[in-house]
């Protein structure tokens, strides 16, 4: 089916509708995420000073979700990963650090990357934790065996790890920063499953999703910072599902629930684990980006900027295309402005 922007902007103005609809006759989620944002802004300082405790040795990148964000602040639990898969997981105290898999890590790890020794709460400084870093700094690509749907979080932490740059000089896209807690990157929740929409069909549904990357990016004018909604995709074909409608179809479903969510009662808590320090803005402009590979062609799907509302605030349309050589982003073509 060849782009049309005509038609992907009804058919967005239909996402924004139908999930607006479903969030407004199912509120449920309110509650849910008031008690999180509660108790993430309650342990946040308490995570942070365990965090100190922890070094974080390449070449594993460091997460950590809304539900381990929110548990007790007696400890601090992450996860390593590798090419955007998970392999270890990384517990920390007030005494001492340790590193762990269980089966499921241990199989895939045997699967992916050919690594086929467990960890059992092993000294994050002792010898089975610095042969496993070892190992991982040095496996040879020849040993490396992602599936193919393992390609997109592959994509996704090349896209963090260019995001988190904290140096101008060789970043791709300045004024841009991924959403931590802790130091760490956050893996955020949305009430909204839109991975059902193929081919410009509405099948959002209410239900456990989360955004690929959520962002910071800067403005033009001081102060002006606004939020980026990232949908990844490791595929860009003419006959792959994942076309750039689809793309922007999903990532606006998860938009329209987190301007619902900025503007309920934990709203301001929210803005604050996100990194903004005042309240809510009573209008707010949120971007949603697609972010794909470039086609081999270089006949990437492309389109002006352009906006829609959403209750009192404002969604803006942009895209992203990347190269890479397996590791890194090595080239970056986007409507976003480099700030």
């Amino acid at each position: 089916m060849n782009f049309s922007q005509k038609r992907l902007e009804e058919n967005l103005k239909d996402i924004i509708a139908s999930t607006q609809d479903k969030l407004n006759n199912n509120t449920d989620w309110k509650k849910k995420y008031a008690d999180y944002a509660n108790l993430m802004l309650q342990y946040k300082d308490k995570k942070e000073e365990l965090s100190r405790n922890f070094r974080k040795w390449k070449p594993f990148t460091y997460y950590i979700t809304v539900g381990k964000a929110k548990t007790a602040p007696q400890s601090l639990h992450v996860f390593a990963r590798y090419l955007g898969q998970t392999v270890a997981n990384i517990n920390v105290n007030s005494k001492n650090v340790t590193i762990s898999t269980d089966k499921n890590l241990e199989d895939r790890n045997r699967d992916n990357f050919n690594w086929d020794k467990p960890l059992n709460s092993e000294p994050w400084t002792g010898d089975s934790a610095k042969e496993f870093r070892a190992y991982f700094n040095k496996v040879s690509p020849d040993r490396i065996n992602l599936h193919r749907h393992n390609d997109e979080h592959k994509l996704e932490s090349m896209l963090l790890t260019e995001f988190s740059n904290a140096q101008s000089i060789n970043k791709k896209l300045c004024g841009i920063q991924p959403i931590k807690f802790a130091g760490y990157r956050l893996s955020m929740p949305v009430n909204v499953k839109g991975s059902n929409i193929k081919n410009g069909i509405n099948n959002i549904e209410l239900g456990d999703g989360h955004i690929d990357i959520l962002a910071r990016k800067k403005g033009n004018r001081p102060g002006d910072t606004q939020l980026v909604v990232f949908e990844v995709k490791d595929e860009n074909k003419e006959s792959s599902s994942e076309t750039i409608e689809n793309v922007l179809l999903q990532g606006t479903g998860y938009a329209v629930f987190l301007s619902n969510l900025l503007h309920s009662e934990c709203g301001d808590a929210w803005y604050k684990l996100l990194g903004f320090g005042r309240k809510v803005p009573e209008k707010l402009t949120i971007k949603v980006c697609s972010a794909m590979p470039n086609k081999d062609n270089g006949n990437s799907d492309k389109f002006d900027i352009f906006t829609l509302p959403c209750g009192q605030d404002t969604f803006e349309y942009n895209w992203l295309y990347v190269d890479d050589d397996g590791r890194k982003i090595t080239n970056l073509e986007t409507t976003l402005k480099s700030n």
